[in-house]
């Protein structure tokens, strides 16, 4: 039979996830389908994830170098280049598969839909029976929120049109993802599902979601502290900035970076009240600094994505979520 199933690249990225290893790689080598290699890179781990991999056969392990530890566009790129397969899975640690023939189905979904370039997965928190991840979408805060719908809702969106995938899960051809130059290692948190999914469309391609069978996302912590808030959200804003000046034209990009400016300032204000701490509203400011910092960088992505792009208008801005009547 596996002369007619192409071989699957399953490739994940580690950083100290062993308790989410321990659910979820059972999940994945369980598979039902005849003709996949699952590639997981580690980015450094201390809590025993390493030995506890090593105990599976089938699984290959990558270690990334030292230099770049926890830099995990760096870690999916690299377990992608070392993929065999013709196809690529890529998916978070703490994914928790529910449906044994998913490759089938992506596979089966990917090859019948025409020009597709991502294929992105559908999920929920666990302990939920309602989710919003039903594909990304780009709006005037960036982001376009969607509401949260029932489960059962969620499977009328079945392959419609997004805007870039979820980072947790996606499918993709490899020589497609080779064409978009994988994920951008200039940025180190953030960014980088946005950025491929906008990517896809200006070359051409059409993204997609996937929701005949939804999958489980484990690593919800909604006990966030300070410093890890600070962190995140200096880079975040940094990398939604770094992929609005570099993808958008002119128009979208004034427009998005005001609006988003206002959002992030009163956000930025919100959480160091909510916190008793300075901390957020200077972590806004260090993610405008790092910005500025790299406007080289930024205006020389700029440049390639212009002469690279066949799309010229920003075509991923008027795709629309989908509506439940």
């Amino acid at each position: 039979m596996n002369h007619i199933s192409p071989l699957i690249s399953v490739v994940m990225v580690n950083f100290n996830g062993k308790s989410y290893l321990e659910k979820t790689l059972p999940k994945i080598l369980g598979l039902k389908y005849p003709n996949f290699e699952f590639i997981i890179v580690d980015n450094g781990s201390d809590d025993g994830s390493v030995d506890f991999i090593k105990t599976f056969e089938k699984i290959k392990l990558i270690k990334s170098p030292k230099e770049r530890y926890r830099e995990k566009n760096y870690a999916c790129n690299l377990g992608v280049k070392k993929a065999q397969g013709k196809y690529i899975f890529l998916c978070d640690n703490d994914l928790y598969i529910q449906d044994q023939y998913l490759l089938d189905k992506l596979l089966n979904n990917y090859q019948n839909t025409k020009n597709i370039g991502i294929l992105g997965i559908s999920f929920y928190n666990d302990k939920e029976n309602t989710s919003n991840f039903y594909g990304g979408f780009f709006g005037l805060l960036f982001y376009r929120r969607t509401p949260k719908i029932l489960l059962g809702q969620m499977k009328k969106f079945h392959m419609i049109k997004i805007g870039y995938p979820h980072g947790i899960g996606f499918f993709i051809q490899k020589s497609i993802w080779e064409e978009l130059g994988g994920y951008n290692e200039f940025l180190k948190f953030g960014g980088d599902d946005n950025a491929i999914g906008i990517k896809s469309w200006l070359l051409g391609y059409e993204n997609y979601i996937f929701t005949e069978s939804i999958q489980k996302h484990l690593g919800i912590n909604n006990i966030i502290t300070t410093e890890n808030f600070n962190h995140k959200f200096a880079n975040q804003v940094y990398a939604e900035f770094f992929v609005m000046f570099t993808y958008y034209n002119y128009y979208h990009l004034v427009l998005t970076a005001f609006c988003y400016t206002i959002f992030l300032f009163g956000k930025s204000i919100k959480q160091s009240i909510y916190r008793k701490s300075f901390g957020p509203f200077f972590a806004f400011f260090k993610g405008y600094y790092l910005f500025f910092k790299n406007m080289g960088k930024i205006l020389d992505n700029r440049r390639k994505m212009k002469e690279q792009r066949k799309i010229k208008t920003d075509i991923f801005w008027n795709i629309k979520p989908g509506k439940i009547n």
